[in-house]
């Protein structure tokens, strides 16, 4: 699954979208907790960031399957 990243994150990742392996559907916190284990840097900002599914916002507990399309959106600040 590709997943686009936005702002800090992209910046801790190193890339705006990264590949996961992914076989099954998980829920949205899960794919959090997923990334956080491999990026513990990002784990923080995960924590604080929205996750869009298909072009909406979704809770933690909403299915993602291989296909959806993924954006995480950390928090961010202007002025």
């Amino acid at each position: 699954m590709k997943i686009q990243v936005f702002a800090r994150l992209r910046e801790i990742l190193g890339n705006g979208q990264i590949d996961l392996p992914m076989s099954e559907s998980m829920t949205a916190g899960e794919l959090r907790a997923v990334i956080a284990g491999r990026w513990p840097d990002a784990a923080a900002i995960l924590a604080k960031s929205l996750v869009a599914v298909n072009n909406e916002y979704v809770s933690d507990d909403r299915p993602i399957g291989p296909t959806d399309a993924v954006a995480l959106i950390p928090p961010v600040s202007g002025g």
